[in-house]
């Protein structure tokens, strides 16, 4: 015996933050629009897909949503040059693409951030995903990229 005790186990867990950043009265302004943090690959990956929608949709609202029915002439349209970015468009089109999804998680699975980014006329949108690794109870090995949902054969049952 060597005296030295086996290193503890750790997992990787994710962490990950959506923010806009704009100019606001000539000052830069951060603001934090979400935080999540999660030791499952497949909800974390969910997660980054709704805030993109989330803010594609606060950016880009549909007439027809019910917080503006009763606002009628709230929403006015912006007609922006041909070659004006576009965040909302942009966020979505990220959503619907699967290759880029799935070299989000390839990238977040191998350990390294990943950063979904858009910007325009009205500031920068970002949603970021940083791995890290954790001190853990339960090894490593036992966790996959999602939760284990016990089945109900046996449920309810105690010993």
């Amino acid at each position: 015996m060597t005296g030295q005790e086996p290193p503890p186990p750790i997992r990787r867990e994710y962490h990950a933050e959506a923010v806009g950043t704009g100019t606001v009265g000539g000052q830069q302004v951060r603001v934090v629009l979400g935080t999540f943090e999660t030791p499952y690959l497949g909800i974390m990956m969910r997660w980054v897909g709704t805030q993109a929608h989330r803010i594609a949709d606060a950016l880009d609202p549909e007439p027809c949503v019910p917080w503006l029915a009763d606002a009628p002439g709230a929403l006015v349209m912006l007609h922006l040059p041909e070659w004006a970015p576009d965040v909302p468009t942009e966020l979505r089109a990220w959503c619907a693409d699967g290759e880029g999804r799935q070299s989000a998680r390839d990238r977040l699975r191998a350990g390294r951030p990943f950063t979904l980014a858009a910007a325009d006329h009205s500031g920068t949108y970002c949603v970021w995903v940083v791995p890290t690794h954790v001190l853990t109870v339960a090894p490593a090995d036992q966790l996959g990229d999602e939760p284990r949902i016990p089945t109900a054969t046996g449920a309810g049952r105690s010993s």
